[in-house]
């Protein structure tokens, strides 16, 4: 609650430190990138993980992003590596 301070909810972990987090366009979920090298979408409503992206093993996941539309997904990692995933996942 941001005029309280407080966490309003709290999501599942990574085995690794978070470095990057962002909303979907329709605001239903989120996606999270981590020192373990996985992104993950978190179901806001739910309240849990519904997908796991494991494009950067060895690496870290260091940049996730929505397309415009949240059809697709585009990962970076430590190793400058770029990817692109297709099909409706928030």
């Amino acid at each position: 609650d941001m005029s309280t301070g407080q966490s309003v909810m709290s999501f599942g972990t990574h085995s690794g430190r978070v470095n990057t987090v962002q909303f979907a366009p329709n605001g239903k979920s989120l996606i999270s990138g981590s020192m373990d090298g996985l992104c993950k979408v978190w179901a806001i409503q739910e309240g849990n993980e519904a997908d796991t992206f494991q494009g950067h093993p060895g690496t870290s996941a260091t940049a996730c992003a929505y397309s415009a539309d949240g059809h697709e997904l585009a990962t970076a990692g430590g190793d400058g590596s770029l990817k692109l995933w297709g099909g409706k996942r928030g």
